[in-house]
């Protein structure tokens, strides 16, 4: 599609969305895309073998919007492999992430690109986001840095950049597809993209995104593998400035094993997490904070290393 503005060619933007069993949410992800205020897209949903009628409704919308490219997995393959089939697909000058349980503000798609344009120097950029339930009620946000050398100081700490960042083709066809790296497939593709050379951002004061916090997606399934993958994950990339390529599908899988008690430990402290994040009395939540931090040793790490990237930041 050939769109101009103001005599313009407008440059296309890819949107990979990589999508499993997310029939009560999908509708309200694509009408977000589909009514951007930013017009030149194609919109990649991979269908992971959804088994809910998740399938259905991405036909339905695809009939109506020949902007929407569907690709279908004959067998759950996991986010990395539809991630990376969505990626040989992607024809845009930009690569846009989406997710199918969340909601894009209209404008983000044109917030983004015309800061890429006017600012060339940034190779992928992200946004702040806010947080909602199952019911699409704000929880809370998540502001995140402009400042790169502030960013390159505090990735050891906390991914500076939400996967749903806007990232420049060339970007992709340098540090190459995402590794399988499960969990923190993104954080790892941010830190191959900063020895690769590439600047990242946030944009300034701009929340543009909702990310779903639900029973069975990502945000709340991944939990103590989530975490120690990170370490993994940065460790890896102090090893790999050389610029030789460590990664071991076998050692990573070590890395992450948790035992039972550990795993039970974890789900408690996210339990009393959860609650926290949503407790409006102060002194209730820092009851609950409290109790979250001395739960889990895996959470109380996690929590040290946001203590310290605020104290960074």
């Amino acid at each position: 599609m050939n769109l101009t503005q103001g005599g313009k060619k407008m440059k296309l933007i890819s949107i990979l969305m990589p999508v499993y069993n997310v029939k009560e949410y999908i509708g309200e992800a694509i009408e977000s895309i589909l009514n951007q205020t930013y017009k030149n897209f194609e919109l990649i949903i991979i269908d992971d073998a959804s088994s809910d009628g998740t399938t259905l409704m991405i036909e339905s919308y695809a009939k109506k919007d020949s902007r929407i490219i569907h690709l279908k997995n004959q067998k759950n393959e996991k986010i990395v492999s539809s991630l990376n089939k969505g990626l040989d697909r992607a024809k845009g000058d930009y690569i846009c992430r989406m997710d199918g349980d969340d909601i894009s503000e209209l404008d983000r798609l044109e917030k983004k690109i015309d800061y890429m344009e006017r600012n060339p120097e940034i190779d992928i950029l992200g946004c702040s986001v806010y947080t909602i339930n199952q019911n699409g009620i704000v929880l809370g946000k998540n502001t995140l840095l402009e400042d790169f050398k502030t960013i390159k100081k505090t990735i050891k700490y906390s991914s500076p950049i939400l996967h749903i960042w806007m990232a420049k083709k060339e970007v992709y066809d340098t540090v190459g597809k995402y590794r399988n790296i499960s969990y923190v497939e993104d954080y790892d593709f941010l830190l191959r993209s900063i020895k690769h050379g590439f600047i990242l951002s946030n944009l300034e004061d701009y929340y543009g995104y909702r990310v779903r916090i639900r029973e069975g997606n990502t945000q709340s399934t991944a939990g103590i593998y989530q975490r120690k993958a990170h370490r993994y994950c940065y460790d890896l990339y102090l090893k790999e400035k050389t610029g030789e390529d460590l990664f071991s599908e076998s050692k990573f899988k070590k890395a992450i094993e948790s035992t039972e008690k550990e795993i039970k430990k974890y789900m408690t402290s996210s339990d009393f997490l959860l609650r926290a994040i949503a407790e409006k009395n102060k002194i209730k939540k820092m009851y609950l904070l409290t109790r979250a931090y001395c739960s889990s040793s895996e959470q109380r790490k996690y929590l040290n290393r946001r203590i310290l990237y605020r104290l960074k930041t």
